[in-house]
């Protein structure tokens, strides 16, 4: 069986799993996030293109894709998204070092981290980088309902899977996600 068909093929099962190993690790002292983000990059890959673009030239918004654990006994922020077209499982994992309030409803904070992922449809690649950057949020409906944007440079590097499809390795050394969202916290 070809490794690249299962991951096609099983992604919502393997997923699911994941998710729900996830739950079963965090819930004793985590808070549980789900949401919603619309994604920007802008970024330049190595060693084919020296040039800067935004990454599919748009605004890619993906719905109900992303978890994310956070607990009041530690600065660590984990997340978990799953995305569409082409398929795409990532986490991170960031250490909010500065955490502080600008308002009764919004926080400011500043962030460092690692990132990974795998694209399990068109080029099967598997990238890890590391993280550092800003953000705000503003909580409503008591805490539970969060608006927020952040930014980050997360240069990373990987290995494309298949055959055929260009360099075997690249690095993105220029790579800054722009992200805007909400999170319903559990």
């Amino acid at each position: 069986m070809d490794c690249f068909f299962f991951y096609n093929r099983y992604m919502k099962k393997i997923s699911a799993v994941l998710i729900f190993f996830l739950l079963i690790a965090f819930s004793a002292s985590a808070k549980i996030g789900l949401g919603m983000q619309g994604d920007l990059f802008l970024h330049s890959e190595l060693p084919s293109s020296t040039d800067f673009s935004f990454k599919d030239g748009d605004i890619r918004s993906f719905i109900g894709d992303s978890l994310t654990f956070a607990s009041n006994h530690t600065p660590w922020v984990f997340a978990l998204q799953v995305k569409g077209s082409p398929w795409y499982v990532g986490f991170t994992a960031d250490n909010w070092f500065v955490y502080k309030t600008i308002s009764r409803f919004a926080d400011y904070y500043l962030f460092w981290g690692v990132s990974g992922g795998m694209e399990v449809e068109g080029v099967y690649g598997l990238n890890t980088g590391a993280r550092a950057g800003a953000g705000v949020n503003v909580f409503l409906a008591e805490r539970h309902l969060e608006l927020y944007a952040q930014a980050a440079w997360n240069p990373y590097f990987g290995v494309n899977l298949r055959r055929g499809d260009g360099d075997l390795f690249f690095v993105r050394p220029i790579h800054f996600p722009v992200n805007v969202g909400l999170r319903v916290w559990l």
